[in-house]
Formats: structure tokens, C-alpha cells, sequence
């Protein structure tokens, strides 16, 4: 077993049934845990695993080594062309996938991604980036879990793009209100690459208390700036808010009156947790 929430919490998936979870990055860990299997090996001798102890708890083989993006070679895609046309995102058919960057510095409570790879961010190469640009259809979500995290590697993979005339009918990314406010030389430099362009924030809350209570690491003045920004750069905007199940009717009326007064009208409301976490 594998892939999002498995590595997360392993030990509920351990049952006798299973014999190992996948906890570091599967692109490193799958080709060893084969090749083990292949020779007849004992897979506990595998690094990147959770295996169950003789108790029947959860033991980690240890972790794998340190794991450089480039060495994924480029999505075989051509073995899903005739299910392409099945890739939905939002509006937009056929979707492709790209990964520029894997990882998130920051820590909110909600998110297991910054524990998986401990706040980590790592970077694909420019020239690995450009490459898959250069590769796929008109409509492209960007999978970074923090898009422009690395401002200037984001402004020359822009340069990059445009010197080789990239220019998509649609991208989506993820990326943060605060990082937005901050640099938008970024969003300037991105805009040209996309007839249409928009952005997912993880908006979370629409007061302070609830952003600190979900260990955000921003405030409110940084979503309206923000979501000002990306407006001002021609960015689409979709949200995302976090319901508590403890809520009164108050809550959802400072929700509702955030949402009007910054016309928030595409926009995802969850409950506890965006994410597996």
C-alpha cells in the first residue's frame, strides 16, 4: 500500500493482508521492493518501508536516501492516451499533470505533507520542467503542493517557458495568499504562459482566530491582499474553507459575509481537513 494517506498514518493499513506501506517517495522505493521480491529477498531489508513487527506493530525499515526529482524520468504517457480524453480538472477536458516541486515549509494542522517529507520543498530542473511543458495539451494543473514557493526558479522557469513560446489555454496551480502578496513580480512573469490562468489558496478561514487555530502561519490581511493580486495580474481565484464540526450559526454568518464582500463564489468548503491529514 501507498500513496497519500497510507504513509501518513501506516498503522491502520498494516493488517495481515498487507504486507508493507510505501512511506518515502514510491518512484525510489517501488524498483528496490521489486527487485527484493524478484531475488526472493526479505522485503523488511528495504529502506522507505513501514513492515509489521513481530508484535503486530508498525516498524520503519529506514529511510530511503535522499531522493533528487530528476531522476523520475518524464510520465510515460502515451500508455493513458485512450483514456486522455476522461481527465477532467474542474471545467477543463483533457487535463494534464505536471510536478515542478514536491513539499511545503509551512505546518498547518490540517496537512500531512509537511510531515511526509519534513518540510522539505525539492525542486525539479529547469530543464526537466520545461521539457514536460513543451510535452503536454492545451489545459495544465500544476500538482506543486506550493506553487512559487522558490521565487527566483520560478522566474527563470518562466523565462524559460516564453523563450521556447509556451503558451497553454489553461493552468491551474496551488499556492499561498501570503507568498502571492508578496511577490507579485511572480504572478507578472507566469500570466503570458496561459490564455486563462487561475489559482487555488487555501483560504481556511475567514478570521484570524481560525487561521491561528489551523496553525496557517498568515492572517486575513494576507488573503484580501492576496486575492487582490492575483485579480490585479488577471488570475482566476478558487478557495478553499475549512468547516468545524463545533461551529454555531455565527461562524458560518462570518463565512458567508467574507465570501460576499471579496466574491469568493468559486470556492470548496470542507469539513475538518482540504487534505488527507
Amino acid at each position: 500500500a501507498g500513496g497519500h494517506t497510507a504513509p501518513a498514518y501506516p498503522a491502520p493499513f498494516l493488517s495481515p493482508d498487507v504486507s508493507a506501506v510505501v512511506v518515502d517517495d514510491g518512484e525510489q522505493v517501488m524498483p528496490r521492493l521489486c527487485d527484493a521480491v524478484a531475488k526472493g529477498g526479505r522485503i523488511n531489508c528495504v529502506p522507505g518501508l513501514s513492515v509489521r513487527g513481530t508484535d503486530g506493530q508498525h516498524v520503519r525499515t529506514g529511510p530511503a536516501d535522499s531522493f533528487v526529482l530528476d531522476r523520475v524520468p518524464l510520465p510515460a504517457r502515451v500508455h493513458v492516451n485512450r483514456w486522455r480524453n476522461r481527465y477532467a480538472c474542474l471545467a477543463h477536458r483533457p487535463v494534464w499533470l505536471i510536478e515542478t516541486a514536491r513539499g511545503c515549509p509551512f505546518r498547518c494542522s490540517f496537512c500531512s505533507i509537511w510531515q511526509l517529507h519534513s518540510r522539505m520543498v525539492r525542486e525539479r530542473s529547469i530543464e526537466s520542467v520545461a521539457s514536460d511543458f513543451e510535452s503536454v495539451g492545451d489545459h495544465v494543473f500544476v500538482a506543486d503542493d506550493l506553487f512559487w514557493h522558490h521565487p527566483s526558479g520560478s522566474l527563470a522557469l518562466a523565462a524559460e517557458l516564453i523563450r521556447r513560446r509556451v503558451r497553454k489555454k489553461w493552468i491551474l496551480v496551488q499556492s499561498r495568499v501570503d507568498l502571492v502578496a508578496r511577490h507579485p513580480e511572480l504572478l507578472e512573469a507566469w500570466r503570458p504562459l496561459a490564455r486563462e490562468f487561475d489559482i487555488f489558496f487555501g483560504l481556511e478561514a475567514a478570521t484570524n482566530e481560525g487561521l491561528s487555530d489551523l496553525s496557517k502561519d498568515a492572517t486575513i490581511s494576507d488573503s484580501v491582499e492576496g486575492i487582490d493580486v492575483a485579480r490585479r495580474c488577471g488570475y482566476g481565484v478558487t478557495g478553499n474553507f475549512v468547516i468545524d464540526p463545533a461551529w454555531q450559526e455565527a461562524d458560518f454568518e462570518r463565512l458567508w459575509a467574507f465570501v460576499e464582500k471579496f466574491e469568493l463564489y468559486q470556492a470548496g468548503f470542507t469539513i475538518l481537513t482540504p487534505l488527507p491529514g
